[in-house]
């Protein structure tokens, strides 16, 4: 089961690549500004989810102090980033 998520991992780019060039072949180099500003505006959600968000629940509703449960959440986030690149690719 490793051995086939590395393998799909390595292949992934060139899906990607191929993904990304049918669809400029078909609308034509503006779609790239298009994707540039959906790729901007979903990491800029995800930073205000993270740092306003998660900081408000983790301040009121908790003992923990924002900074030290951030720096602890890392690996975390690591897994989850790469589970959500993993079910793009599935899509």
């Amino acid at each position: 089961m490793i051995k086939m998520v590395d393998i799909i991992m390595l292949i992934a780019p060139l899906g990607v690549f191929a993904l990304i060039s049918a669809t400029i072949s078909e609308f034509g180099f503006d779609i790239l500004q298009t994707l540039f500003w959906y790729a901007v505006t979903v990491l800029l959600g995800l930073l205000i989810q993270t740092f306003g968000v998660y900081a408000l629940f983790i301040k009121f509703f908790s003992k923990f102090n924002v900074s030290t449960f951030l720096r602890g959440s890392e690996e975390f986030k690591r897994l989850g980033s790469a589970l959500v690149h993993l079910r793009q690719l599935c899509l």
